[in-house]
């Protein structure tokens, strides 16, 4: 964004919508914004390489920190608003940041080191006044988000009058055909599927000039090296495999934090594996065939079903839980918890609990008592078994 901003002065940046909201900020404003937000939070006292923790709501606030402190050669760390204290209490144990930019509407414990955003901006120079001001953006645009928000506003919109609109883009989990079909019915316009992961940008997508063929992802963007890896290296094309991204690739992260172990476990020779299984086509376009580990996906966040099953643990009367992903109807999956007790549980108890305890995108959606849970010969819980159960059963 700095980088261009010279040359795009007076061009739209950034558009802030909402129900009494219509507002777009040029380059030169959004520059000016970003450079003044960098320089407030130098003069906090805070050094190139320290590590600030974003706890901001979906405001302006989070795109202008974010880009701020990487301005500034700080290391944001963007988190989800809708964590817990408990949760961001274990991020803060874990990171030990010299700074937390808060909302404070946004739940976060009590630390030394916080710094309130509302006062970076006046500190910074850049008064609330010499902002950007309101202008209308009539040139063509693209909408991106994750499915379950092109879901929800079809559910409110038969119709969505939008003749600016070029296309949709759609990431963070596997696009429905019934979404993007009722999409194209509604708007006229087409959703190209972008594929990525926390820890790699996307890397597979279609285009208007190359569209997925129906059941794809796409195709590798250019100048990324994709591959899919069996257990004796790439595998040819037309057979099933894990994909995976060259350890080269500038999308990829260095590593997993303190976890070096865990990080080299997800490495291949030079290849690091996604978890995704896929079928890359002649064309190079890949068909998603599923996980080939227990990770959950909810509404575009990768869970880890062992942080919430460490967690349901505690609730009293729990002998042991196991957490899998089932699809409650076609193309839509929940989270679920499965237990064992000596007696079926109180499921508002176990909601409520959740909910004081965990981000809403890990709270189960289903509690549900066995006598046992399925464990293979070295008594490890089988979580796919789980969900392979329930759904036989509906």
């Amino acid at each position: 964004m700095l980088a261009r901003a010279a040359d795009l002065g007076a061009k739209p940046a950034l558009s802030i919508l909402g129900p009494d909201t219509d507002e777009t900020w040029s380059f030169a404003h959004l520059e000016a914004a970003v450079r003044g937000t960098a320089t407030g939070l130098l003069r906090r006292g805070l050094a190139p390489g320290d590590i600030v923790l974003m706890r901001l709501g979906n405001t302006v606030d989070f795109p202008l920190a974010y880009l701020g402190a990487l301005a500034a050669g700080l290391v944001p760390v963007p988190t989800a608003a809708a964590l817990t204290e408990p949760e961001v209490a274990a991020i803060i144990a874990t990171l030990g940041p010299k700074a937390i930019l808060r909302d404070p509407a946004v739940p976060c414990p009590p630390a030394d080191t916080i710094i309130v955003l509302d006062a970076l901006i006046p500190a910074a120079g850049v008064a609330p006044a010499d902002l950007p001001e309101l202008m209308t953006c009539h040139e063509a645009s693209i909408f991106a988000a994750a499915p379950g928000v092109y879901r929800q506003i079809l559910k409110h919109h038969e119709r969505i009058d939008a003749p600016s609109l070029r296309h949709g883009l759609s990431a963070g989990e596997k696009l429905p055909a019934a979404v993007a079909r009722a999409w194209k019915a509604a708007s006229g316009t087409a959703i190209f599927e972008a594929y990525g992961m926390s820890e790699c940008s996307t890397f597979l997508s279609a285009s208007p000039d190359r569209p997925a063929r129906i059941g794809t992802l796409g195709q590798p963007q250019d100048g990324r090296r994709i591959a899919l890896i069996g257990a004796d290296g790439p595998v040819a094309v037309g057979q099933e495999g894990t994909i995976a991204i060259h350890k080269s690739d500038p999308g990829l992260m260095l590593g997993y934090l303190g976890a070096a172990e865990q990080t080299a476990q997800k490495y291949q020779g030079d290849w690091f594996l996604t978890g995704d299984q896929g079928v890359m086509a002649e064309d190079g376009q890949i068909t998603y065939l599923g996980r080939n580990d227990d990770m959950l996906n909810a509404g575009g966040f990768r869970v880890s079903p062992i942080e919430v099953e460490q967690s349901l643990a505690k609730f009293p009367g729990i002998h042991a839980v196991g957490v899998a992903e089932v699809e409650v109807r076609p193309d839509v999956t929940v989270i679920a918890a499965f237990y064992t007790a000596d007696s079926p549980l109180d499921e508002a108890a176990l909601a409520l609990y959740a909910q004081d305890n965990m981000a809403r995108y890990k709270q189960p959606r289903l509690f549900i008592h066995l006598p046992e849970l399925p464990m293979g010969a070295n008594g490890k819980l089988l979580r796919r078994s789980l969900r392979a159960a329930y759904e036989a059963q509906r």
